[in-house]
């Protein structure tokens, strides 16, 4: 494993964190915090371009194709500029998002997924720790939800999809790497996400956790792969049917309500704007950037402020339609069907796909984080996406071999 690439890894997740720009806005000024995420974006991307382009051009030309779903996504935000009802932010977020997506090919085309997933591990246990130490100097939420851990991040929520991410990675190296010393990351990391009162992440968390150590059970052995798949299924129809019957017992106990802390307001509100433009949305990156009455209507609806959907799939048809959402669930869907392969292959990595992107949707239900270009969960399914849907680059992997790492790790 090299230490240059992991660096890479840890710098590019540690960027797209949104941590810099939580501590500009508490302690400088909430109007520079939009302007840092546009300066750290265009930067990076601007570099890793044509770095990653020079180092290996066939590999970062095999994770263009890869990620042809995204980059159709891409396409048609800088399409909706035709009829946003304000191009000109259509125009600045689809060049923010052209380099998350460009940035997160160059990354997936220079690094192996051991590298990938031990420089963001890396990275969140790194703001874990920051996020501890920033306790005393504006660390916890100070209001709605006083006391839960934010760290340098702006709330809690946003604070625990970090945690969530870097207790899952970690987990994912215990297994892959077999050195159990990533347990205490994990634990860690899960005691992070306990302080931030964060039920959604929590949730997602444990389910993907736990997703992952089934697939680690039952990998690479078909008799208990059917067997546990068909366990799987009954398990989760189990699991539904305590939900539904249970359901505010639990949500009490995630420190949650039957609304979703209001998010039920929220939800009907935004979907009443989402009728009116179905196939076409108001326009990339421009419904919550730039005040407008419908935004004043639902906020008297709902009875609070809000300044996006509290759920993705909203958010993207809001913007984009019914063609972004398709093509967003194209780019979710496809690697789950590959990361299917993974189980049956030794040494395959992409079986992680698996665990990480239901740790992506299962957040996505209740939290705005994919489809923008910013934010480190949608960074992370990025990466994760792209890397699995790479197919193998011969001359690549003959390297590879040579060094002693089999394809896809």
């Amino acid at each position: 494993m090299r230490k240059h690439a992991v660096f890479l890894a840890f710098l590019v997740f540690l960027i797209f964190s949104g941590a810099l720009e939580g501590l500009v806005a508490r302690h400088i000024s909430t109007d520079l915090q939009y302007r840092v995420t546009f300066v750290l974006t265009l930067i990076t991307g601007s570099l890793f371009l044509p770095y990653a382009f020079i180092r290996n051009r066939q590999a970062y030309l095999t994770a263009l194709r890869s990620a042809f779903p995204f980059l159709l996504y891409l396409i048609w935000a800088f399409i909706s500029m035709l009829w946003s009802i304000a191009p000109m932010s259509s125009l600045i977020s689809s060049l923010l998002l052209f380099c998350v997506i460009f940035t997160a090919c160059s990354l997936v085309a220079l690094i192996t997924w051991r590298e990938l997933l031990t420089g963001v591990a890396l990275s969140c246990l790194c703001l874990g720790i920051l996020s501890v130490i920033l306790i005393p100097a504006g660390g916890l939420m100070d209001e709605v939800h006083i006391g839960a851990l934010r760290g340098p991040f702006p709330e809690k929520n946003y604070a625990a999809t970090v945690y969530a991410i870097g207790g899952l990675t970690a987990l994912g190296l215990c297994f892959f790497s077999k050195n159990p010393v990533w347990l205490l990351v994990v634990a860690f990391q899960f005691g992070l996400l306990i302080m931030s009162q964060s039920g959604t992440s929590t949730l997602a968390f444990l389910a993907a956790a736990a997703g992952l150590c089934l697939i680690e059970a039952l990998k690479e052995r078909p008799w208990r792969l059917v067997i546990g798949v068909w366990s799987g299924t009954l398990a989760v129809i189990a699991l539904g049917y305590l939900l539904v019957n249970n359901s505010e017992a639990i949500l009490t106990a995630l420190g949650e309500d039957s609304t979703f802390t209001g998010r039920d307001r929220i939800w009907s509100a935004v979907w009443l704007r989402v009728q009116n433009v179905l196939w076409f949305g108001y326009g990339y990156g421009t419904f919550w950037r730039d005040p407008n009455m419908m935004i004043q209507w639902m906020w008297y609806e709902a009875g609070y402020e809000f300044f996006n959907a509290h759920n993705s799939w909203l958010d993207i048809m809001l913007v984009l339609g019914i063609p972004g959402l398709c093509l967003m669930l194209l780019g979710l869907v496809r690697p789950l069907f590959i990361g299917l392969v993974g189980l049956s292959i030794p040494g395959d990595f992409r079986r992680f796909a698996l665990p990480a992107l239901l740790l992506v949707i299962f957040i996505s239900l209740t939290e705005s984080v994919i489809g923008s270009p910013d934010g480190p969960v949608f960074m992370f399914m990025m990466v994760i996406a792209i890397k699995t849907m790479m197919p193998e680059n011969r001359s690549f992997t003959y390297h590879r071999f040579e060094a002693g790492v089999r394809p896809y790790q």
